[in-house]
């Protein structure tokens, strides 16, 4: 697999968060499922990586990158520009007390998004952002 290097990122990543890329393995557990062919794994510094190819095109986008304020929000509007208007989803991960700018960002972000409705699963670390007009 793939990993980002933290010399090359354009936000400062927090001491933490630099020690997990560094020892981390990439654990890619839909390998050889019959969902596979389908899924698409990014890697890379999500600040600078380019995301055009994907707008509109993507059903699920799940976030869980650097905990530092300015890539949540970096990711939020790229997951945003990547899902299909009216029916991609997202979840983000790490919306907790430990992770204070995750939360303080999504916390203030789901008032800007009057086209989706925002949930944070109890007793999880999870956030899922489905569009209004959407079944579920």
């Amino acid at each position: 697999p793939e990993s980002t290097n933290t010399d090359e990122t354009i936000h400062e990543l927090h001491p933490d968060e630099m020690e997990l890329i560094r020892q981390s393995h990439v654990v890619l557990r839909f390998k050889n499922t019959k969902e596979d062919s389908r899924i698409k794994q990014l890697f890379g510094d999500s600040g600078s990586f380019d995301f055009s190819p994907f707008y509109n095109l993507i059903d699920f986008v799940f976030v869980d990158g650097s905990h530092v304020i300015e890539y949540v929000k970096q990711d939020t509007i790229n997951a945003f520009k990547m899902v299909k208007k009216n029916s991609g989803v997202i979840l983000w991960h790490d919306y907790g007390e430990e992770f204070p700018d995750v939360k303080k960002f999504l916390n203030n972000y789901i008032n800007e998004r009057i086209d989706y409705n925002f949930y944070h699963l109890n007793s999880t670390l999870l956030v899922v952002a489905i569009p209004k007009n959407k079944n579920v």
